[in-house]
C-alpha cells in the first residue's frame, strides 16, 4: 500500500464541471505556471496561449475552467518549473476517489 502525499487534494465526482481558481502566492517576483495533466483548459480564451499551462506573476490570478466534465481518475496539477515541483508546489484532483484506490 501507499499513503497519500501531503499535498492539496481537490475532490470531484465523475461528470462534474471543474474550475480551478489560482493566484500567485506573492513574495518573489518570479513567474510561475499552473499545469494540469489529463484535463485541459484554455489560457485566456480558445486558441490563445499554451493550453493547460497559464503563466502567473505576483498579483495575477486565473480561472482555469476544464474543457470537459471530468471522468473518474487521479489527475495531478503542479507549478511548471522543476525546482518548484520538487519543493512541493503540486497536488491532485481526485475524481470519484480514484487516488485513494490507486487508479
Amino acid at each position: 500500500g501507499h499513503a497519500p502525499a501531503g499535498t492539496p487534494t481537490l475532490l470531484a465526482s465523475p461528470g462534474e464541471e471543474v474550475v480551478y481558481r489560482v493566484l500567485h502566492p506573492g513574495g518573489r517576483a518570479r513567474q510561475r505556471s499552473f499545469n494540469t495533466f489529463g484535463n485541459g483548459y484554455d489560457d485566456l480564451f480558445p486558441g490563445f496561449g499554451f493550453p493547460n499551462s497559464a503563466l502567473l506573476a505576483p498579483g495575477k490570478a486565473l480561472t482555469a475552467a476544464l474543457l470537459q466534465p471530468v471522468a473518474a481518475g487521479c489527475y495531478p496539477w503542479r507549478d511548471g518549473p522543476g525546482m518548484m515541483f520538487g519543493g512541493g508546489v503540486w497536488g491532485h484532483l481526485d475524481v470519484g476517489q480514484a487516488c485513494l484506490a490507486g487508479k
